[in-house]
């Protein structure tokens, strides 16, 4: 089947979408928590009505790549990151969402926060903190110490609400780094989660390979644009040159 111009101009098209994925992962490649996202395209049948034979066409997929990214020792009491799989559970305006941990904070409430305001999910709901000593368990307990004239006295607050899901890929993105179950991800609450206080997760993004993605998409659609405007010559000179008298 040979192909003409509009052919060549969606193919660069899709080399613009990916290109944009790419020029993404790099701009959030020092974000913690962020997960690459890798943009791809299957050729598909589509069947085309009123005609026996099915069209083929194009079709987008995305997909997150969920492998953890290296912790990074911080010192910050609220930092918290989670080794290996899992998801922190947050309240969000739009309901639930889930997020792999972060630079948390207490409000004017005393609820524990994310970055950006949200409520930050224990098993029981919000949680409420009081006090300035504050430890996070491996299995997410929080835990705050105050000095009193009997000596140091632990409190648990809470414990984080960490889940983990059977189909991660059906996960859809909400923010950068924020990802919220449509209802098929299968959700399951994790009895034995890693989760690491004074951590944070640094992306996955892999800065080198996706430099190397984008260069290599800029010549291909360099090589798109070439070859349309070689196709647009030639169709210039072969309409120019019908009815000339030999």
């Amino acid at each position: 089947m040979a192909l003409d111009v509009r052919d060549i101009a969606a193919a660069a098209v899709r080399s613009i979408r990916q290109l944009d994925t790419v020029t993404q992962n790099i701009a959030h490649a020092n974000t913690p928590g962020f997960k690459a996202i890798h943009l791809s395209y299957e050729l598909q049948s589509n069947p085309v009505s009123g005609s026996q034979d099915p069209g083929l066409e194009y079709k987008p997929y995305g997909r997150t790549d969920f492998s953890p990214g290296t912790l990074m020792r911080t010192g910050g009491a609220l930092d918290v990151a989670i080794e290996g799989d899992g998801f922190l559970a947050v309240e969000t305006k739009q309901g639930t969402a889930y997020i792999r941990g972060g630079s948390f904070h207490i409000n004017r409430n005393n609820e524990l926060v994310t970055s950006t305001g949200e409520r930050v999910l224990g098993s029981s709901g919000p949680i409420t903190i009081d006090g300035h000593d504050i430890q996070v368990a491996q299995d997410g307990t929080i835990t705050v110490t105050e000095t009193t004239g009997d000596g140091a006295v632990a409190t648990n607050v809470g414990q984080l609400r960490v889940v983990t899901f059977e189909r991660p890929q059906n996960l859809k993105k909400q923010g950068d780094s924020q990802y919220v179950d449509p209802g098929n991800a299968g959700m399951q609450v994790m009895t034995d989660p890693r989760v690491e206080g004074q951590s944070l997760e640094m992306s996955n993004v892999n800065a080198i390979k996706e430099m190397v993605n984008m260069i290599e998409l800029q010549r291909t659609f360099e090589t798109y644009q070439k070859v349309i405007r070689t196709m647009a010559d030639q169709d210039r000179q072969a309409t120019t040159q019908i009815g000339k008298v030999v």
